[in-house]
Parts: structure tokens; sequence; C-alpha cells
């Protein structure tokens, strides 16, 4: 097809008189006609990269450090990195430790030093950042002082050899107060005010919090990609409509997602938008209850899909079926691994 139409313009340049000749300057090719990708557009797409992900950089940084098998925060364990990712604060509340790795000896007293100022103000805790922690803020809760004896020395100092990457660990059990209960407390306030604003009960958003974060408002799913302290996926933690991966991306707003407050209003928006919108339909409290909780785990569309494709008619099949017999219908329906995590969740509420 190209050659056909350049074929055309010689037999039409050569068709003409030497007075009619256009000069070549003057003749304008629309490379899109002739199926041409114009050179700057394509130098355009070939240099366009994505720009890096606040927390693909921050793991980059880890891995480069510690290697592949490195420790992020998760709903059993705060990890800081410090002194540029070359040292670290390891705060296990599952096995009640606290360790504090350092790729140099000398480094480790400074970083149980630091440590100590660790805070559980979301505010002036920065999670992804090899940073030492901030000393401004006075008020907060601090998370250390309190919950283990601070060591006086690094004579009780471990060398790890990891993999390649050995570091130096002093490690310390808690002596006094769990510190689930310190971040259970610090979450209640929150808790309380998505309760007040979506309507729902208490104990029920309290189930997810305590299946998903563990009330660790720093927790993050990297295999789920889920945040915070009710630990929402991609689509509900960006700060406006997006239509695309790419700029779901870009607009993730990371630091309100680990934010207590922040991430409460990106759960009061995302509990209410089901409750009086996909879900505004359905009637029966209980029914409601059971829907919102396995949307929360696969999703709104694949949910209503297991009923019906069009979303209507989805909800009108689900309001049909007898309230009694609806948990039992469900469970006909769901995929194994959502149907543990309903029957888990049920049992935690309930109980």
């Amino acid at each position: 097809m190209k050659k056909v139409i350049l074929l055309l313009l010689i037999m039409a340049v050569n068709s003409c008189n030497s007075d009619d000749l256009i000069p070549v300057e003057n003749i304008v090719i629309d490379n899109n006609l002739i199926g041409i990708e114009p050179e700057q557009k394509q130098q355009e797409a070939e240099n366009k990269e994505k720009e890096p992900d606040e927390i693909d950089v921050f793991k980059e940084s880890v891995d480069k450090n510690w290697g592949l098998k490195h420790s992020l925060t998760n709903k059993t364990k705060i990890v800081k990195y410090l002194n540029n990712y070359s040292a670290r604060v390891l705060v296990d509340y599952e096995n009640k430790k606290v360790k504090f790795d350092a790729k140099l000896k000398d480094e480790l007293m400074g970083v149980i030093d630091n440590a100590f100022l660790m805070s559980l103000s979301s505010e002036d805790f920065d999670l992804f950042s090899g940073d030492f922690v901030s000393h401004e803020n006075k008020k907060s809760i601090l998370l250390l002082q309190g919950l283990i004896e601070k060591p006086k020395d690094d004579s009780n100092v471990i060398l790890i050899n990891n993999n390649g990457k050995p570091y130096y660990r002093v490690e310390t059990s808690f002596v006094k107060e769990d510190v689930r209960a310190i971040l259970k407390t610090r979450a209640d306030k929150s808790l309380n005010e998505v309760a007040k604003q979506t309507k729902l009960p208490k104990n029920f958003l309290e189930t997810f919090i305590k299946l998903s974060s563990n009330y660790n408002s720093y927790a993050y799913d990297e295999m789920n990609q889920r945040f915070g302290l009710f630990q929402l996926g991609l689509n509900e933690i960006v700060s406006q409509e997006v239509v695309s991966e790419e700029e779901i991306l870009d607009k993730i707003d990371y630091k309100k997602a680990f934010c207590l407050q922040g991430n409460s209003e990106f759960a009061i928006n995302y509990f209410n938008d089901l409750k009086n919108n996909e879900f505004k339909r359905i009637y029966d409290k209980e029914v409601l209850e059971y829907s919102i909780i396995v949307s929360y785990y696969m999703g709104t569309d694949s949910y209503l899909r297991l009923f019906s494709r069009n979303k209507q008619q989805a909800v009108s099949i689900i309001n049909a079926i007898n309230a009694d017999k609806f948990y039992n219908e469900l469970n006909k329906k769901l995929p194994l691994k959502v149907k543990e995590y309903l029957e888990n969740f049920i049992k935690e509420y309930k109980n």
C-alpha cells in the first residue's frame, strides 16, 4: 500500500509541466496517511520510561543493601531502615522481639539510640526511606520506650551471614507492654470515626483490621498491594478517579495511605461507596455484611459476577435469596480461599 501511494505521487509529479511543479520543500506528506510513524513520535515512544514508583525505589534500595530476602513492614512487624539503608530496626510483635541490625558493628549503638525515637505517630515516621528518625515531635507516643529494656552495649552482638551480605545484630525481647496493644489503642479513634461515618458496626469494621493489618497502620502487603490500617487496595487509595493502571500508580498517595487519618478517610469512602452505590439495593443487613466482606477480599465486580454479569440483575438475584439461606448459597459459589476468609471473618466477628 505504501509503495502504491508513493508511485502515484511520482507519476503525478512527472505528469506536470515544469511551470506547474511545486518546490519539493513545499510538499507536505501526511505520514499517518501512508502508515509511517513520525520520527519524533517514534523517538518519544522509545525514550518514554515510566517514572519510578515510590515503593519500588524503596524496595530497590533495600534489595541492594540487604538482598532479595529483605524484610518489609507487614501485619506482624514494623521495619524501619536507617543510615541510608545500611541499618534497620525490626519490631516483631508476633514473637515479642526487637532486632537491631547494622552492616558495621560500630553502627549498632547509634542505631539503638535512634530507634528509641521511633514514634507511633505516622506524621513523623517515614516508613519508606533510609533516614534517621525525626527528633522534632516531642508529643508522639514512643514505640520502644516502655516496651523493651534499652541494650546498654553491643556485647551480645551476633554476626549473621546473609548470602554474602553479612550484618551484625543485637536482639532483645519485650519486657513490658505488648506493642499490639499500643497499636490497637492508637487505632481506636480512627476506627470509631469510620464506624460513625459509615454507620457500620464497629466490631464489624475492626474484624477487617484484625485479619489484615493486625492494627499496624504501617502494614504493607507486597504480594496483594494493600496498604495501611484497613489494608485497602490500589484502587481505593488513589486521590482521584483514574482509568488505567499507569494512572493509578502515578496518583497513589502513599503518605496518606499509611497515615491513620488518611487511611481512615479512604476506608470511609470505600465502605460508603459499597453501601450507597454498589449495594444500595441490598436490603437485608446480614446479606449486606456478607457482600461487603466478600467484595473486600475479591473485588466488587468479581463478587457480583458470581450471580450475574449484569450488576443490577446480580443484586436482584441476591435479594431474591432467603436471608437465612444466603450464607450457605454464597459458600457454594466462592473459590476456596475466599470461602476460608469469609469463614474466618464470621468466626472472629461473631465471637
